[in-house]
Formats: C-alpha cells, sequence, structure tokens
C-alpha cells in the first residue's frame, strides 16, 4: 500500500520549543514519481506524538536561497499495455482490447495512442540522421518535425535529444543513439512506431 512507501525521518530542535511562541524550521524534499507528500508530526514530554495541525504552520513556498540541492527530474516511460488482443468484428471496423502497463511510470495513464499502417509497410522503421561538427559548443538549434518545432541544446546527450523530440505532437516512440566520426557527432534517430512515410526532420 501507498502507506508502505513512506520513510520516516526524526530530528530534535536544537532548542526548546515554546507555547504560541514561532520557530523557523527548514524541510526540503523531492518526489521524481508520482505526487509527492510530507506529512510533519511532533512530540515532547509535554505533547503526545501527533500530526502538526495546519493552524500551527505558516508556510513559504519561495525558492530556498542557498539549498544544496538540485532536483533535474527524469520522465520515466510506462510500459507497453498488456493482455493486447485485436478482432475482426466488421469488414471495416476492428476491436482492441487491452489492460494497463504493469509499470505506469509514477503515474496514472490517461491517454493511449493507438496507430495503423499499411500492411507492405508493416515492420519498416523510418530511420533518419543529423550530424553535426564537434567544433560547435553552446547553445541550441531548432529541430522541425510536420508543422511543430522546438529547440535542443548542443551537447545533449542521446536520451535527451530522445525526449525532446517525443515532445512533438504525433512523433510517436523513438530510439535516438548518439556517436562520434572524426569532427563529427551523430544522431541516428528511428522512428519506432509512426511509419514510412515519415517527413524529414528540419533544422
Amino acid at each position: 500500500s501507498d502507506e508502505d512507501d513512506f520513510v520516516e525521518y526524526s530530528v530534535v530542535t536544537s532548542s526548546s520549543l515554546r507555547a504560541n511562541q514561532l520557530v523557523e524550521i527548514k524541510v526540503e524534499y523531492r518526489e521524481n514519481r508520482g505526487t509527492a507528500m510530507i506529512r510533519l508530526f511532533w512530540e515532547s514530554y509535554s505533547q503526545p506524538f501527533a500530526v502538526i495541525d495546519r493552524h500551527r504552520l505558516f508556510s513559504n513556498a519561495s525558492h530556498i536561497s542557498g539549498s544544496p540541492f538540485e532536483v533535474k527530474p527524469q520522465a520515466i516511460k510506462p510500459e507497453e499495455p498488456i493482455h493486447c488482443s485485436l478482432d475482426i468484428v466488421d469488414w471495416n471496423a476492428l476491436q482492441i482490447d487491452w489492460s494497463v502497463p504493469e509499470d505506469d511510470g509514477g503515474d496514472e495513464v490517461t491517454k493511449y495512442l493507438v496507430e495503423s499502417w499499411d500492411a507492405n509497410e508493416y515492420g519498416l522503421t523510418e530511420k533518419q540522421q543529423l550530424r553535426f561538427k564537434d567544433s560547435i559548443s553552446g547553445g541550441s538549434f531548432t529541430i522541425g518535425l510536420h508543422v511543430y518545432s522546438v529547440d535542443v541544446p548542443i551537447g545533449s546527450t542521446a536520451f535527451e535529444f530522445e525526449q525532446i523530440i517525443e515532445s512533438l505532437p504525433n512523433v510517436g516512440d523513438l530510439l535516438v543513439t548518439k556517436s562520434a566520426e572524426t569532427g563529427v557527432v551523430v544522431y541516428d534517430v528511428e522512428f519506432l512506431t509512426n511509419n514510412a512515410p515519415v517527413p524529414v526532420l528540419t533544422l
């Protein structure tokens, strides 16, 4: 259950708390999957262990200056749906059934993309390649597909490049690999679900 996933930490205040007097506390926590939640308890010789009432807390949501923490969330892709089945229900109709993925990536899946393509093109994946001089450093470039475009920082890893391009509408699932040749950085982009014809990526 969700209750079993909580991690408990405890700390002793550096000085005694006095009734009806404000005291400054700082709590920092990070959550990379789903919705984060924290519960704050207090306890002393005169105060039984209990959740601190909301009216006792005065929070400040502004950024904590000088915090040693830096969070860089990484999106986690859900796995493929399971128990998929396909039935012909009429001359012009198919019925597709499936169950939710075993691993939803940390949050509920709210949309599914169902794609189809010509039988003659089944199994063929579109592959494109981008090449840059390795002398280029800093800045970004704009890459487009269809009528959409997005900025990509120079020096992005294959995973970062893949995530950025997949953010464009109607791109589908990609596989991006990055390699180096003499004086050149190479990104190989394979469209795993968006089958031919796929427009050429534009720079």
